[in-house]
């Protein structure tokens, strides 16, 4: 089972962390992917972010192009995670586009709801 979370607007915003969604990621025993539009330029700090908030991930997805502007992207990339059973993102548009394409998908504000069964 694994987990697809957003890096920006829902794991950290301007580099502080977004406990509630940080919370629930430290609790999981699936695997996490975590994704930004950004390129492979960020990647250093990216790092830094999730090492500091304490997300153990199997992967960072970014990009060699910027791809902040291009829903699909996220979609494509999601489409290559081994069981993927949850996406979280802050993107309005981006959840609605995964619950479209059939994957599960929350608001990093669902995340307590999503814990305790009442969203799911």
């Amino acid at each position: 089972m694994s987990i697809l979370v957003d890096l920006n607007g829902t794991i950290a915003v301007e580099g502080k962390p977004v406990q509630t969604t940080i919370d629930y990621l430290k609790t999981v025993t699936e695997d996490i992917y975590v994704i930004s539009g950004s390129t492979e330029h960020n990647r250093k700090n990216y790092e830094y972010l999730l090492d500091l908030f304490g997300i153990k991930h199997v992967e960072l997805i970014l990009s060699q192009e910027d791809q902040q502007s291009d829903l699909d992207y996220k979609l494509r990339m999601a489409k290559t995670i081994p069981n993927l059973t949850l996406a979280i993102d802050n993107n309005k548009k981006v959840v609605a586009m995964y619950r479209s394409a059939g994957i599960n998908a929350i608001f990093p504000g669902d995340v307590r709801e999503y814990q305790d069964g009442v969203l799911g």
